[in-house]
């Protein structure tokens, strides 16, 4: 198998597992209020790109009611987690690389804890496909691990030690790139320090940027 689908497996047979551990986990609730703060409808659209099991999708409903969230996810696990979680919402079974074949646009879009699992090339074409699902003005929220691209291997998880995901680290200065070059504005990067199972810390970049229009 290559590389994502060794991660994949690990999500679809650990689902329960990282549900368990990340379902009510409150360390990143700050980026994600200053995301909706961005957004202009009290009933906006929004994505949840690589969703788990919605934990992002039902901390934005609980403080959001009236939004239309729609989250997806490549393990099928997780989908029918994040669809028990949040029965308002809609789910699909989807690879992040293919959302531009989605039929609708959006206010809002995040992707929490998608691109670690992501190269650069691939990094740089989502956050284009994003710009091309976005309604005029709308906003994306991204999170990203900093750290040297060649650090970027397999790692063991805190939820289900026994399998592997393969895990990119990115650098700023190649997402910034990527955000100018897409046409969006950055309106804040910051870095979050998360603290792993063996006593250290990662350093999680969260970007917030808007849609900016092409004359």
């Amino acid at each position: 198998m290559d590389k994502y689908a060794i991660t994949l497996d690990t999500y679809n047979k650990s689902a329960r597992q990282y549900q368990d551990k990340f379902m009510n986990l409150d360390l990143y609730n700050d980026g994600y209020d200053g995301f909706c703060f961005l957004l202009e409808k009290d009933n906006a659209s929004v994505l949840d790109i690589a969703c788990g099991p919605g934990n992002i999708t039902r901390y934005v409903l609980s403080e959001h009611p009236h939004y239309h969230m729609m989250g997806i996810d490549l393990a099928p696990c997780m989908i029918e987690l994040a669809a028990m979680n949040n029965p308002s919402a809609s789910f699909a079974v989807m690879d992040c690389r293919n959302i531009s074949s989605i039929d609708q646009t959006f206010d809002g879009i995040f992707c929490g804890f998608g691109m670690p699992y992501l190269n650069e090339e691939a990094c740089d074409r989502l956050i284009g496909d994003m710009y091309g699902l976005l309604n005029p003005r709308g906003v994306i929220y991204f999170s990203a691990m900093e750290g040297d691209p060649s650090r970027s291997g397999y790692e063991t998880t805190s939820f289900s030690e026994e399998n592997k995901v393969f895990i990119h680290y990115h650098s700023a200065a190649f997402l910034l790139e990527s955000l100018e070059k897409h046409h969006f504005t950055l309106i804040d990067l910051h870095r979050q320090q998360y603290p792993e199972a063996n006593g250290s810390f990662s350093t999680d970049m969260i970007f917030l940027a808007r849609k900016v229009s092409i004359e």
